[in-house]
């Protein structure tokens, strides 16, 4: 383990933020997708602005060995955080996926699929922003 310094994703979008860090939010999470793990618990709280971009922390319900419903969950948790706590950032679902979807071919991982499952899962929710 090592330390991340920097201040939590949900601070710097409170405080304001510029840039596009909720694409960076995406690459980070594609990155570890690809590895074959799930976060289980992926909010703005448990993400760090560091100076090498957005950094995902506490994987404690995370997963190993993740399917693709893990994958879309995570996609689904972080798209209900941002609608509770970061409404005023309409565009930042959209900015995560597309920094998700990046460089497709650059690590073999299907990232449109997960997409595609988290539209799903967004369609079986009952109530959803």
């Amino acid at each position: 383990m090592s330390e991340v310094k920097g201040p939590t994703l949900l601070s710097a979008l409170m405080d304001g933020a510029e840039g596009d860090l909720e694409v960076e939010l995406g690459k980070s999470l594609r990155s570890v997708h690809s590895q074959g793990i799930s976060h289980g618990d992926l909010t703005t709280l448990n993400a760090i602005v560091s100076l090498n971009g957005v950094v995902l922390i506490d994987y404690g319900l995370g997963r190993l060995v993740a399917e693709m419903e893990h994958f879309g969950l995570d996609l689904h948790s972080l798209h209900e955080c941002l609608s509770a706590h970061h409404s005023d950032r309409s565009e930042a679902m959209n900015k995560v996926i597309q920094g998700y979807l990046q460089d497709p071919d650059s690590d073999g991982f299907d990232g449109k699929s997960v997409v595609d499952r988290f539209e799903s899962i967004r369609g079986r929710v009952r109530y959803h922003a």
